[in-house]
């Protein structure tokens, strides 16, 4: 970073959706959603999917750490039907093979995404893919892939298998454990997100840019991002 208060930054950790990549969320979720429940219809009737699948995401933001986020999933969602885990997770596993890549229409592409990362990764910094960690690695990198990031030799990509909770208002856990992981401080690290989630990092210490969108609501409870503008603006601030 370019002063001396910026000097010591080691480590640059990323939000995905709304950062990397524009997204049409409410789309995106609503097909999401009725994508897999429609896949496992024949053994999971769709509204008690989307009931335990909510549920399942509620008890992880919730999470006190006991558990990671793919056990506590398995937990609940699997109370939810008789078959054996074997047959559910096949069906769970083609869905994210063959259905998931199509929800690539409702994302917008940042082309200056890529400029951002090839300038992070010239600099030499440890990279963390912070996004919320509420699907699966492969949901993650085909999302990397539609923002055309994918191939970067990162530190670490969030998910549902490797993380044991999400990102909240009220539980810094999510930016403890990566910051555990990169066995740095908070201090020596820069959060970049869009929304009030990502600026939460700062209670730990860190540095946070926003980067302007639509989710730039942050209330009175949120720490002002130390820096905030757009992509281009963050290159050259690295």
């Amino acid at each position: 970073m370019r002063n001396n208060s910026e000097n010591k930054i080691k480590a640059i950790l990323l939000d995905l959706d709304g950062t990397l990549i524009d997204c049409d969320v409410d789309l995106f979720t609503r097909n999401y959603l009725n994508g897999l429940s429609k896949a496992l219809s024949p053994f999971i009737p769709p509204k008690k999917t989307l009931m335990t699948l909510l549920q399942a995401s509620k008890e992880i933001e919730n999470s006190d750490g006991s558990k990671n986020n793919f056990e506590t999933f398995e937990e609940i969602f699997f109370s939810a039907t008789n078959q054996p885990r074997n047959v559910i997770n096949q069906i769970i596993d083609k869905f994210y093979e063959t259905e998931f890549p199509k929800l690539k229409e409702y994302f917008i592409v940042k082309p200056i995404a890529r400029d951002l990362m090839e300038k992070i990764f010239n600099k030499g910094y440890k990279v963390v893919i912070a996004t919320t960690p509420l699907l699966p690695e492969i949901a993650i990198v085909e999302r990397l892939k539609w923002a055309g990031v994918s191939e970067f030799p990162y530190d670490f990509i969030t998910s549902i298998e490797n993380c044991r909770t999400s990102k909240s208002l009220s539980n810094l856990l999510y930016y403890e454990d990566i910051l555990e992981k990169l066995d740095l401080p908070g201090e020596f690290c820069l959060m970049i997100g869009d929304e009030a989630k990502d600026m939460i990092a700062a209670k730990l210490g860190c540095m946070t840019f926003l980067v302007e969108g639509q989710n730039n609501n942050l209330d009175d409870s949120i720490p002002i991002p130390t820096f905030q503008g757009t992509l281009a603006d963050l290159i050259n601030l690295i």
